[in-house]
């Protein structure tokens, strides 16, 4: 079976994501430590782990915006090729937040849906 065949799974708390979806749209977290914020929030946020690739899973749809939220240095490649996997599976758009620049006017990138593949 080629790597691209494979079947996919929900990523991390995916399936408590769907069992309780918050309002606000669908939480990822990624980075350095992505488990700290999972687990810390009062609402589910799922995880994309450190070494996996966006394709590695099932990305739940959400009708809201889907917030990427960075705890720690990321390769910018990655942060985009999530947004657009997140963008593919429904997400109207894609915010993503870095945390080493929250005090900075540069903390958060807006994405909005372009069309891959034309």
């Amino acid at each position: 079976m080629a790597a691209d065949d494979r079947p996919r799974r929900l990523p991390p708390f995916g399936r408590q994501y769907l069992d309780n979806p918050p309002g606000a749209g669908l939480w990822v977290a990624v980075g350095s430590d992505p488990w700290k914020i999972a687990k810390g929030k009062p609402f589910p946020v799922v995880v994309l782990p450190t070494g996996a690739q966006p394709a590695d899973y099932e990305w739940p749809a959400t009708a809201g915006a889907a917030i990427i939220f960075e705890t720690g240095p990321q390769d910018d490649a990655l942060l985009h090729e999530l947004a657009k996997t997140l963008m593919l599976a429904g997400a109207p758009s894609v915010v993503a937040i870095r945390e080493s620049l929250l005090r900075s006017p540069d903390c958060c990138v807006f994405l909005e849906p372009v069309p891959y593949g034309e």
